[in-house]
């Protein structure tokens, strides 16, 4: 059994059933969700929240000729769970899986009548009185104190970006892994605020972004980003941010990336920004959108190209085949593997003290000679990279993609 802890994920339940169905039948779907939150979700004992609500018939609508293969009946059960998010895959599905088994166990409901949606939703979304945002974030956005000086961000469930200062260099690192490090909008426009601040901190030479857990990072959390990307300016940046696809503006300092495990998609493509990337042996790079029914959004269309060369780039883009470290080294992609992800970060900490011992002046001019070279020609590429990445989420194989992604099976894209 997969059972991950997630902090401060207390849950609202909503139950919607027929108003003729007896108590005892309420109470067992009532503590069915509850054990379920408890034993498979990791919620923490006592962490009940429920609203109960009887219907008519005629207040509980479903397709006649069932959906998905699955006919309902009158007795249908619809629960909703609303819950700070960060589960993977496989806990939400032995989490369905036990409370249709419990249900069906003891109320004798058929598994096809208990239908279940689950929210997730980020810490900031909850009040539980007093007016107050109790799960508010109290030490997790990186900023410059009152000497102008980036603050550092210790490791904590809380904080989706951490900072660590080292002297002259400063570590960055990502930290979700309960959901295999992806960055959701919050966590990607906190990398955004670290890097300006970075890049404004005059303490400061050099960074290495990293990332916790076993994996760099999976890439962008699709769902937390629909509405942004629907929206047509899914990346756009505020006052006080610095773009971590260096679309518009680059770091005027070098910043390293250090990697392993799972580096897919947005994961490569905020790797590719860097200026010197190190890569662990058991690293495992994707640029798989496109079989998702998506697009690379984040710069891969331009700089995995311009990195590797024509056919290189599209090898791996348009097929979605994953690649090693090897493979990467071959194209040019990384400088450095390393045998295993602790001697990777130790290799990037490594370069970036060489960097910060060198005069700061030679090398930010060598950062702005070397970008000028290439910059000027890509600014109109990536322009266009919001509309069409946005664009793509309406589509109909978007949601093609997502639905045979959640069904497990192949996709069958039409164009539209």
């Amino acid at each position: 059994m997969v059972n991950e802890r997630t902090e401060t994920a207390v849950p609202v339940v909503r139950i919607d059933i027929n108003k003729d169905a007896p108590a005892e039948r309420v109470r067992v779907v009532s503590q069915a969700v509850y054990a379920a939150m408890i034993e498979i979700a990791n919620v923490p004992i006592n962490d009940k929240f429920q609203v109960v609500t009887r219907h008519s018939a005629d207040e509980i609508i479903y397709p006649d000729e069932g959906y998905l293969g699955i006919q309902y009946s009158p007795d249908l059960i619809i629960i909703q769970v609303t819950w700070v998010g960060g589960r993977t895959t496989d806990v939400k599905k032995q989490f369905y899986q036990r409370i249709a088994d419990e249900i069906h166990a003891k109320a004798g409901i058929r598994k096809e009548d208990v239908w279940i949606n689950l929210v997730d939703d980020g810490r900031e979304d909850w009040s539980f009185g007093k007016g107050e945002m109790q799960y508010a974030p109290k030490t997790a956005v990186p900023s410059l104190n009152d000497k102008g000086r980036m603050a550092d961000i210790p490791l904590s469930p809380q904080a989706k970006i951490t900072v660590e200062r080292r002297g002259e260099i400063v570590l960055i690192g990502v930290n979700r892994p309960q959901i295999y490090n992806r960055f959701d909008p919050d966590a990607f426009f906190r990398l955004a605020k670290a890097y300006y601040d970075f890049d404004n901190d005059p303490s400061l030479r050099a960074a290495v972004f990293f990332g916790h857990g076993e994996n760099f990072s999976r890439g962008i959390d699709v769902d937390a980003f629909v509405p942004l990307a629907k929206t047509g300016k899914p990346f756009a940046m505020k006052e006080g941010m610095l773009d971590p696809f260096a679309r518009s503006q680059q770091l005027s300092k070098p910043l390293i990336a250090v990697v392993h495990g799972d580096t897919w998609n947005m994961a490569h493509e905020l790797h590719l920004v860097a200026d010197i990337r190190v890569a662990s042996a058991d690293v495992r790079f994707g640029q798989d959108e496109n079989t998702h029914g998506r697009f690379p959004g984040g710069g891969a269309t331009i700089r995995f190209l311009r990195e590797t060369g024509w056919g290189n780039a599209m090898r791996y883009m348009l097929t979605g085949d994953h690649w090693g470290a090897e493979e990467a080294y071959r194209m040019g992609v990384i400088q450095e593997i390393a045998p295993n992800p602790a001697k990777a970060l130790e290799a990037g900490i490594g370069l970036a003290r060489k960097i910060a011992a060198s005069g700061p002046l030679g090398i930010k001019t060598t950062l702005e000679s070397a970008h000028l070279s290439i910059d000027e020609s890509e600014a109109a590429a990536f322009g266009k990279l919001n509309e069409q990445f946005g664009g793509l989420f309406r589509t109909e194989d978007f949601i093609e993609g997502r639905k045979a992604e959640a069904e497990g099976r192949q996709p069958v894209y039409r164009g539209k």
